[in-house]
């Protein structure tokens, strides 16, 4: 059995999240909000919280969630990461259902 890190843990609880409410196969583009919760003084890492709406509710699909990196949209390589989690690497494709925001 391999060992799972803390943020692979987080990218499933996110997917079943996302499965619990919009199914296997997405029928409408999925929007994933991030907050910006800690950024270190590196800037090497930062903490994202991830939300989705359902019935004009939010949803935590994930809390303060480490993700290492910076250069790029950190956001949305969690809400990539999540979304590719739950549908793989194949069909659908992310560009037609995948949606981020920053809150």
């Amino acid at each position: 059995m391999a060992y799972k890190s803390q943020y692979e843990k987080d990218l499933e609880y996110a997917g079943e999240r996302i499965i619990e409410f919009f199914g296997k196969k997405p029928k409408k583009p999925i929007t994933i909000y991030t907050v910006l919760n800690h950024v270190s003084r590196s800037g090497m890492m930062r903490k994202i919280s991830a939300f989705i709406i359902v019935d004009n509710k939010p949803i935590c699909i994930a809390r303060e969630t480490k993700v290492s990196g910076c250069g790029m949209d950190m956001g949305f390589d969690l809400a990539y990461s999540i979304f590719h989690t739950v549908y793989g690497y194949g069909k659908p494709k992310y560009q037609e259902y995948l949606n981020h925001q920053w809150l």
